[in-house]
C-alpha cells in the first residue's frame, strides 16, 4: 500500500512537471532614445523545438506618449536556414479615432499586445530569425520603448 502511494505521487509530479514545462520564448529589445529608424530592423532569433506543434506569435510594443501616429506597420520576415519562410505586412492599432490610447497602462507608457500568428505549422524545427522594421513613412519614429515577440 505505501509503495502504490508514492508511484502514485511520483507519475502525479511528473505529469504536473511535464504539463506545467511549455517552451513559450519571450524576446525583448529595448529603442534607444525611444526612437525607431526606418532603415534599423529588430532581430529576435529563437528555436523551434517541436514543429509538429502549432505555435502561436505575438508581439509586445510600449509606447510613450510622444508616439504621434494611431497605428504602426511592421515590416516582418522569419528565416531559417532554408531561408524566408513568412515574409508578411501588419498593421495594428494603437489608438482609437478620439486619440484614446487602447494600451493599458499608467502614465506616460502604454504596453499593447498584438496577435501576429496563430496556430501557425513551421516546416523545420531548429534555429529561425524573426526580422521586424516599421513601415510608417516617418523615418525617425518617436515614442518607442520597447518591443517584444513571443512564441508559445
Amino acid at each position: 500500500m505505501k509503495f502504490n502511494c508514492y508511484k502514485i505521487i511520483l507519475i502525479l509530479c511528473f505529469t504536473i512537471f511535464t504539463i506545467s514545462c511549455k517552451q513559450n520564448q519571450t524576446l525583448l529589445y529595448d529603442f534607444e532614445n525611444s526612437k525607431w529608424n526606418s532603415k534599423d530592423s529588430v532581430l529576435f532569433a529563437f528555436d523551434v523545438l517541436d514543429h509538429k506543434n502549432p505555435k502561436n506569435m505575438s508581439f509586445f510594443l510600449r509606447n510613450n506618449l510622444d508616439y504621434p501616429y494611431r497605428n504602426i506597420f511592421f515590416l516582418v520576415e522569419i528565416k531559417n536556414d532554408s531561408g524566408i519562410i513568412v515574409s508578411d505586412t501588419v498593421q495594428y492599432l494603437i489608438s482609437n479615432k478620439y486619440g484614446q490610447w487602447l494600451g493599458k497602462g499608467f502614465g506616460k507608457t502604454r504596453d499593447n499586445y498584438f496577435i501576429f500568428k496563430k496556430d501557425y505549422l513551421f516546416e523545420d524545427s531548429g534555429n529561425h530569425l524573426l526580422i521586424i522594421r516599421h513601415g510608417m513613412r516617418q523615418n525617425d519614429l518617436k515614442g518607442l520603448v520597447k518591443l517584444g515577440f513571443e512564441i508559445d
